[in-house]
């Protein structure tokens, strides 16, 4: 199907703060420089950045087609592979990860990127405090779906192929769950965490502090939610929506490509969108 609106590419950044990614730029690759002379990254900047915020919204497929750009790791050698060390709070198996990852550049010069994949970095109470305290520089790659299809998703997924023995009304999933409700939850947790409320990403990305959060109107919005806001955060935010993606438009879908290479830093041309799941 067509889009039925222009997609937009978003890279949030707050107006005090100047560009750090800067569109990469075509290094020579016969070009070898005998002692690198690029520094080693310090503890605040072991990581450049972190995919994920919401579940069944192609996060793994962002994170498998990242994973393929030269120079970028994704936490582990296995590509496929999600980091939760952060909501765990295992900082130091985190922080093991990356220990052979230090430096900022390549002999070559070219930028090496690290990153990761979770879907819950917006919505876990210890994700978002281990990187404001960490990592509060870190940008963030978020991708969203309509709400209907997100619940969907989570539904078949949870109950066709985690666990068949209970198969509920979806009726009786519309309301709040695990995250974003804590002790006031409108849907028991025997439902496996799914529910209508995790589509509601707007309450999510609030707690980012990307908007003043102070009038009623805005309150309103975001159901006069309880949790934590997280102004400690300075990175930038790249949202998309999951067609984007998929998309079929060679016009639009390069225009995404180039968007995204250039929030990465990477060089022009080096990033393909193109995934098919092995059988």
């Amino acid at each position: 199907a067509e889009w039925e609106y222009d997609p937009c590419i978003l890279t949030m950044q707050r107006l005090a703060k100047s560009p750090i990614v800067a569109k990469g730029s075509k290094v020579d690759d016969s070009t070898e420089i005998e002692n690198n002379p690029f520094p080693t990254r310090n503890r605040t900047a072991m990581v450049d950045f972190a995919i994920g915020a919401f579940a069944k919204c192609g996060t793994t497929t962002l994170m498998m087609t990242t994973a393929r750009i030269p120079g970028v790791f994704m936490g582990s050698n296995d590509t496929s592979q999600e980091v939760h060390d952060l909501r765990l709070n295992r900082y130091s198996a985190f922080k093991e990860r990356y220990k052979d990852h230090m430096k900022t550049h390549d002999s070559r010069g070219r930028r090496l990127l690290n990153g990761f994949k979770s879907p819950e970095v917006l919505q876990s109470q210890s994700y978002l405090t281990n990187i404001e305290k960490y990592f509060p520089n870190i940008d963030l790659v978020v991708s969203v779906r309509h709400p209907v299809l997100h619940f969907q998703s989570a539904y078949n997924y949870k109950f066709r192929s985690v666990d068949q023995s209970i198969h509920p009304n979806p009726l009786e999933l519309i309301g709040d769950c695990d995250h974003d409700c804590i002790d006031n939850c409108t849907v028991s947790v025997e439902r496996k965490n799914v529910c209508t409320g995790k589509g509601y990403f707007h309450r999510a990305l609030s707690r980012l502090y990307l908007t003043p959060l102070n009038t009623e109107d805005e309150k309103d919005l975001l159901d006069h939610h309880s949790r934590s806001i997280h102004p400690g955060w300075k990175g930038r935010l790249f949202l998309t929506e999951l067609r984007q993606l998929s998309d079929r438009n060679t016009t639009r879908k390069n225009f995404w490509e180039r968007t995204y290479e250039n929030f990465l830093g990477v060089e022009t041309g080096v990033y393909n969108s193109t995934f098919e799941r092995s059988p």
